[in-house]
């Protein structure tokens, strides 16, 4: 299982990055699993994981495909699943999607700042962020 070895986990699932937003939402899934989540290096490399596939949104501002659209909507929930296990490194590298004017990162950005996991770990840095919006 993946908490018995996430380091093969992250690996297994990392060849799913060149597939389609179906598979990278599975991706996403299977890495954004609180208990998973314990060894600092793994959260950061789901970290970049997440900001990877989040940064392909980059080359769709316009309308998306459904399959997109279930892509953005876990994105919406994993990013703070993962930002809740490594504040110092999550925080950072989230500010730098806040600062994106795509609509698709926005909206993921804005979703992930409705978490309550966010709102515990760190009200005033959640409210910062959403004025900033």
């Amino acid at each position: 299982t993946g908490a018995g070895n996430m380091d093969l986990l992250i690996l297994h699932l990392k060849s799913w990055l060149d597939g389609n937003e179906l598979e990278k939402r599975a991706v996403v899934a299977g890495l954004c699993e609180p208990r998973l989540l314990i060894d600092k290096d793994n959260v950061n490399e789901v970290l970049q994981i997440l900001w990877d596939i989040t940064l392909g949104f980059s080359a769709s501002p316009g309308k998306i495909s459904d399959a997109a659209k279930t892509l953005r909507q876990a994105l919406g929930y994993g990013w703070s699943v993962a930002i809740v296990h490594h504040p110092i490194a999550g925080k950072k590298i989230f500010e730098q999607l806040a600062g994106m004017d795509n609509p698709h990162i926005r909206h993921i950005v804005k979703e992930n700042l409705k978490k309550n996991r966010l709102l515990k770990m760190d009200k005033a840095w959640v409210e910062a962020r959403i004025a900033g919006l």
